[in-house]
């Protein structure tokens, strides 16, 4: 059995990945990607990095949003692109993770006949995921409230699917904490965030006075992150613990571990600080499309787990942002821990059996 994996979500399909490898040892998995996060980058994209880390075949697929003109050429490049994969590999089934990468692959799938399944991983519908909904045979949804953007009689709400590694702390700890500094972590989701880094930078001394942190830089400024480093003293720079990526088992024991989250807030990091019950400062990507980043944060302010921190508001009210919510950190704790209780942990499974339930 052969699966072409596709989207531009790679958090969530590498969850639903070990759920096949662990499940389905003798199926085949392919991914359709990008190689390179821009073109003309010479820096291979986090999603190529870490499905190539599994040992599955990468095929790098170019291809473009729906604007400018110049995009629509490469859109009709990726589709002819994307029919000779799925002419060649011959998948039993396509699962898609939406975004504009995926979009070409899908449509080539229903050209040649090959059923498709696809997982909107946010509160509001991307726009691939809404053309991509009308030919695939199945929808499946991260939130309930969801369901209702999509035709109902083929879209299922399974949950976001978390991988398994982030529920189990590795024995070994990253690094020795002291009672005294709090841990901090700071990340701007997988490809981390330069706009975010440049306040934290000019708040290094400030901040290491008072907290250790953990700072998910990206690979574009981790140098820079360690020229910094290289400027504290060294008591503030042994408190001072960059990473371009993290990997799950690290990610593991820094959410268990930190007391505070501060960064974006995109779909697949809501719903881990959700399910591992994390008290954030939330910084919505200004311009997300839809206002999505400023939805998810949302929906945790509602829950009483997390504040909003505007992107604009970050020089001048971080510090007393960290202070205020860490002054009032019981409160917020008890109610990030209490909505844990209530998100499934099962969203790969439930992927994996409404895939298998298509192939049957």
């Amino acid at each position: 059995m052969k699966i072409l994996i596709t989207g531009g979500h790679v958090t969530p399909a590498i969850a639903v990945i070990e759920e096949i490898q662990k499940r389905f040892p003798d199926w085949e998995i392919v991914f359709v990607g990008r190689k390179y996060a821009m073109v003309g980058e010479k820096e291979v994209s986090a999603e190529y990095r870490l499905i190539s880390d599994l040992g599955i075949r990468f095929l790098s697929l170019t291809t473009g949003r729906s604007t400018p003109v110049r995009s629509l050429l490469k859109i009709s490049f990726g589709l002819v692109q994307a029919l000779w994969y799925v002419f060649k590999e011959k998948p039993a089934i396509i699962v898609s993770f939406g975004g504009y990468i995926a979009f070409p692959v899908v449509i080539a799938g229903w050209i040649l006949g090959i059923p498709s399944l696809t997982h909107e991983q946010t509160r509001i519908a991307g726009g691939a995921n809404l053309w991509i909904a009308k030919i695939a045979k199945k929808v499946c949804v991260s939130y309930a409230d969801t369901v209702d953007m999509f035709p109902k009689e083929k879209t299922v709400c399974t949950g976001l699917p978390l991988r398994r590694d982030l529920f189990i702390v590795p024995k070994k700890p990253l690094f020795t904490l002291s009672a005294r500094y709090p841990l901090v972590y700071i990340a701007g989701g997988a490809t981390g965030s330069e706009s975010i880094n440049k306040y934290i930078f000019s708040m290094l001394p400030e901040l290491l006075t008072k907290y250790t942190l953990v700072h998910q830089t990206g690979y574009s400024s981790y140098s820079n992150a360690r020229g910094k480093s290289r400027l504290l003293s060294k008591d503030q720079s042994s408190r001072y613990h960059i990473f371009p990526y993290i990997s799950v088992s690290d990610l593991s024991w820094i959410y268990h571990c930190a007391k505070l989250y501060i960064g974006r807030s995109g779909g697949n990091t809501v719903g881990e600080l959700a399910a591992l019950g994390k008290v954030a400062i939330l910084i919505p990507l200004p311009w997300s499309i839809g206002g999505e980043q400023e939805k998810n944060a949302q929906w945790l302010v509602e829950a009483g787990s997390a504040i909003i921190l505007p992107q604009r508001d970050l020089p001048d009210q971080l510090l007393k942002k960290i202070d205020e919510v860490l002054s009032r950190f019981t409160i917020y704790h008890q109610h990030a821990q209490a909505f844990a209780k209530t998100i499934p942990r099962n969203g790969a499974l439930r992927m994996c059996s409404e895939i298998q339930h298509l192939l049957s």
